[in-house]
């Protein structure tokens, strides 16, 4: 799913469209800003989509007690 709105309760006269998505057991769903794939380490390097994608994969099989 991919998503252009505004944040919830940022506008309220732009109406966004609605979606839905059948999840099963093993499906992750991830939800984060653009400021987590913005941020940069201390060479100026964003930390980006393929490494939140590696974050998301390596700790997909964990559970919400692991650490």
């Amino acid at each position: 799913m991919d998503s252009s709105c505004p944040p919830i309760g940022l506008s309220q006269t732009r109406i966004c469209e609605l979606a839905s998505a059948n999840l099963i057991v093993g499906d992750v769903l991830v939800f984060y800003t653009d400021g987590v794939t913005e941020a940069e380490n201390r060479l100026g390097e964003e930390f980006g989509m393929e490494r939140l994608s590696t974050v998301v994969h390596e700790g997909s099989s964990l559970s919400a007690e692991e650490p």
